[in-house]
């Protein structure tokens, strides 16, 4: 086990009417894609440390979903982040609490108060100026949408970018 949880959230899927979350690969388990991975008692991290047992965890009803960000900033009140694709708008809900990440640290939580998703170039128009990389510099809407490309771009690369036409839109509210 690493220092910082997992971020690939690729195979963590919510359960039925919002019971928790389950892991669906063979290798690896929930646990690691966890941001209280070194808080909860009832981790494979822990077993591993406290029992050394090999546990392997595949469903938990309190995991909390890890974001990354690559540059915490503007993440103290309420803000968005904007993720290419549609993946992330099946798998939060408002009232979710997420666990904010960078790549060495954790950042702190934030609280899903809102969920868009749709045309990346609409959704950037609409959404940009509270994004979180753009909320402080307070940039009016129309600035902000035509920085979000290049932010979105330097972040997934230009051919992820490209081929993405949908974002999907997380407001959130640090708690």
């Amino acid at each position: 086990m690493t220092d910082i949880p997992k971020a690939d959230m690729r195979a963590v899927k919510v359960l039925p009417l919002d019971t928790g979350w389950i892991y669906k690969r063979r290798v690896g388990d929930l646990c690691e894609r966890c941001g209280d991975i070194f808080k909860c008692n009832s981790s494979s991290d822990r077993a591993s440390k406290e029992f050394g047992a090999d546990m392997v965890v595949s469903e938990c009803g309190i995991s909390k979903p890890i974001l990354v960000f690559r540059e915490p900033v503007g993440i103290d009140d309420e803000f968005n982040t904007m993720r290419l694709g549609k993946a992330w708008f099946s798998r939060l809900y408002t009232g979710k609490i997420i666990s904010m990440w960078d790549k060495t640290e954790w950042i702190g939580d934030a609280m899903v108060i809102g969920l868009e998703m749709g045309d990346k170039e609409q959704m950037m128009a609409e959404h940009s100026y509270l994004n979180h990389a753009l909320i402080e510099q307070m940039q009016n809407p129309k600035d902000a949408a035509d920085m979000m490309p290049k932010i979105l771009r330097s972040a997934y690369g230009n051919l992820i970018y490209k081929h993405n036409d949908l974002i999907t839109v997380i407001y959130l509210k640090a708690v």
